[in-house]
C-alpha cells in the first residue's frame, strides 16, 4: 500500500506511542464498562452524559486536538484535509453532547444545540471546501495521494465501525443492544482517533 510519506522521525515516535496509548485504553474503558454493566448492574454506564458517552467526547476532542495539530504542522502544505476531520471530530462532539440537559448558561445551550450548532459547523466546513477549492489542482492530488494511505483506511474502518453501532441500536432483538451500540461506538471514536495519529507524522508536501 502506497502511504503519506514518513516526514518527522520525532513525531512519529511520539504517534507509536499515542497509539498504544489509545488502545490500552480503548481495552481498559470497555473492560470497566462491561464489568459496570454486567457483574454491577450498572446500567446507568451507557445511558446519556454518563462513562461511555464521556469516554466518547474525550477521544473526539483528543482527534480535533490531533488533526488540528496536524493542520498546523510546518510541513502540512495541504492543510484543509486535517483540518476537515478536526471539524469532523467536533461534529461528532456535537452530536455526543446533549448541552441542552448540561447545567450551563442559556447562551451556551444557544449555541451548541439546534440552529446554533448547524451554522457553526456549516461555517467550518464551508470554510474548509472554500480553503480547498481555491487551490484544486493542488488538493485534487493530494487527496488521490490521501486515498492511497492507511490514514484513510483507518477512517473508512472507523465509518464502519460507526454504522454497525447504529445498526446495533436500531436492533432491539439484541441482549443489552444499547450498551453493545455505545461500547462500538466508543470503538469507532478510537478508530477514528488511530486515523489522527497515524497522520500526524506524515503530512503531505507535495
Amino acid at each position: 500500500m502506497n502511504n503519506l510519506s514518513l516526514k518527522n522521525p520525532k513525531l512519529f515516535a511520539i504517534s507509536t506511542l499515542l497509539n498504544a496509548i489509545t488502545w490500552a485504553g480503548l481495552l481498559v474503558c470497555i473492560a470497566y464498562a462491561s464489568y459496570e454493566m454486567f457483574y454491577l448492574k450498572n446500567e446507568l454506564i451507557h445511558t446519556e452524559n454518563y462513562f461511555i458517552e464521556n469516554m466518547q467526547v474525550a477521544v473526539c476532542t483528543l482527534a480535533c486536538a490531533v488533526f488540528l495539530a496536524g493542520a498546523l504542522s510546518n510541513g502540512e502544505k495541504a492543510k484543509m484535509i486535517p483540518m476537515f476531520f478536526a471539524a469532523l471530530a467536533f461534529a461528532f462532539i456535537f452530536r455526543e453532547v446533549d448541552f441542552e440537559r448540561l447545567d450551563v448558561p442559556e447562551f451556551v445551550k444557544t449555541l451548541c444545540s439546534g440552529k446554533g450548532r448547524n451554522i457553526i459547523m456549516a461555517v467550518l466546513f464551508v470554510s474548509v471546501f472554500t480553503g480547498a477549492f481555491l487551490k484544486f489542482k493542488f488538493y485534487f492530488g493530494a487527496v488521490l495521494k490521501f486515498l492511497r494511505s492507511k490514514v484513510f483506511v483507518w477512517g473508512v474502518l472507523a465509518a464502519l465501525v460507526l454504522v454497525a453501532s447504529d445498526i446495533v441500536e436500531r436492533s432491539t432483538s439484541i441482549p443489552n443492544h444499547e450498551f453493545w451500540e455505545e461500547a462500538i461506538e466508543l470503538a469507532g471514536y478510537a478508530f477514528f482517533l488511530i486515523s489522527a495519529i497515524v497522520y500526524l507524522p506524515r503530512p503531505i508536501k507535495e
